[in-house]
């Protein structure tokens, strides 16, 4: 008998020590389960983040929200600079109970996974916050967000921790987590503010394509005291401008005729391989092609196929602040019967149809027009405070009309540097 278990404890040794291999990477593979879950959460984080950074307003609970008291992300989170561009991340006031810290887990708990999504909350500044309830003993990885200050002014660094559960030990940005025993990561990406206009035009009407006509009766006035722009008040590609109807207004002491810039070949390109004639117009603007300026995650469009109107647009600027919109139809029109942006909060329009200007209407901000023969209908006097662009030919009528178009710099600067996308900045990324 003593043989007998002899024989048996040798080859219960020689079995352990035969599956020393697979024991050890059992462990080692759940140590990596766990580790590329945190990453993985983490990533996510910063997907997320920029996902809300070029969305709408919200609610605490980061749902997409309709009502014009919730705020957006970005207003929850930053302060832009319209002046300089500088973004500055928003901090908490000390004994407020407030936050700047969203934070989202994965609620695992339908059997199904294509049903499992993120639980978020994303706190006011300077309001008392209510945790997050952990969705149960399912897997629920978890992260948690902060935004620092950049390397520049204009620039702004998103930190992004996770855990393989939700615990504030596990998650927090002071703690040493390491000690949890859950499978945590942590990564950051540098973010930056592209602007939704890349270069403003020098005069409060450009016209890109090589006509530009004002109907007998209809008055447009254009006006632009900015040295420097040097007080240009129509640049177009052009020959010729209307002879009758156009009031100039420029730099003190500048005649009218020498406030015109007409017959610029460099505003209408030729078209090249792989870019059409009408691409290349757009990019001079705005950086990049039409097609991929539309396909920006979040940018606003409203459908003005059937026609739209200023209390439309205002509807639409008012859930998405700081963006701009763009306003699909090129068979439509585009009515602005009302005021359409403020002096603190411009409008970027980029129309795909028509525009009928009412003598009511009042535009804050820039208008581009997509058509190559855009024709505007105006009655009354209605007045646009920034910037047109028509990147074909530009027909105004309204006989009587008496339209003004004042060029603001500030204005125009607030939709360069203060409204449009955010995007990482390439090999910011990192996980240490």
């Amino acid at each position: 008998m003593v043989v007998v278990m002899l024989l048996f404890f040798i080859m219960s040794l020689v079995a352990a020590y035969t599956s020393r291999n697979l024991i050890f990477e059992q462990r080692t593979s759940t140590n990596q389960y766990r580790s590329t879950q945190a990453l993985e959460a983490a990533d996510a984080g910063v997907d997320w983040a920029l996902a809300q950074l070029n969305a709408g307003r919200l609610t605490s609970a980061c749902v997409q929200s309709t009502s014009g008291t919730d705020l957006s992300f970005r207003e929850r989170y930053l302060t832009i600079d319209a002046g300089t561009g500088a973004v500055s991340p928003r901090s908490a006031v000390l004994g407020s109970g407030g936050s700047v810290t969203p934070q989202c887990v994965l609620n695992t708990g339908n059997p199904s996974s294509g049903n499992w999504q993120w639980n978020c909350h994303c706190p006011l500044r300077d309001t008392a916050t209510t945790a997050l309830t952990d969705p149960g003993t399912a897997i629920a990885p978890a992260f948690i967000l902060r935004l620092l200050t950049g390397p520049r002014a204009d620039l702004v660094v998103l930190q992004s921790n996770s855990c393989t559960r939700l615990d504030a030990n596990c998650l927090n940005f002071l703690n040493d987590r390491g000690g949890t025993g859950d499978g945590v990561a942590s990564v950051q990406v540098t973010l930056a503010l592209r602007g939704a206009i890349n270069r403003l035009p020098t005069a409060p009407l450009t016209v890109l394509g090589n006509t530009f006509s004002l109907d007998s009766g209809a008055s447009l006035q254009l006006r632009n005291s900015d040295a420097a722009s040097s007080g240009i008040t129509v640049h177009t590609a052009a020959t010729a401008l209307p002879a009758t109807g156009l009031s100039l207004t420029g730099l003190p002491g500048v005649a009218p005729s020498g406030t015109t810039v007409t017959d610029d070949a460099t505003l209408s390109p030729a078209g090249v391989t792989g870019f059409t004639a009408e691409d290349r117009k757009f990019v001079q603007f705005f950086g990049i092609t039409p097609a991929t300026y539309q396909r920006q995650p979040g940018l606003p469009q409203l459908d003005c196929s059937g026609g739209c109107n200023a209390a439309a647009i205002n509807s639409l600027a008012l859930r998405n602040p700081g963006r701009p919109l763009w306003l699909t139809g090129a068979g439509g029109t585009v009515t602005i019967d009302a005021t359409v942006g403020t002096s603190t909060a411009p409008l970027l329009l980029i129309v795909e149809g028509d525009v009928v200007l009412g003598s009511g209407g009042t535009l804050n901000g820039l208008i581009y027009g997509r058509k190559a023969n855009w024709a505007w209908a105006v009655t009354g006097s209605p007045t646009i405070n920034g910037a047109v662009i028509a990147e074909g030919a530009l027909t105004i009528s309204g006989g009587s009309s008496n339209m003004t178009v004042t060029y603001d710099a500030a204005r125009l600067r607030h939709l360069r540097l203060a409204q449009g996308s955010f995007v990482r900045v390439p090999g910011s990324w990192k996980d240490f």
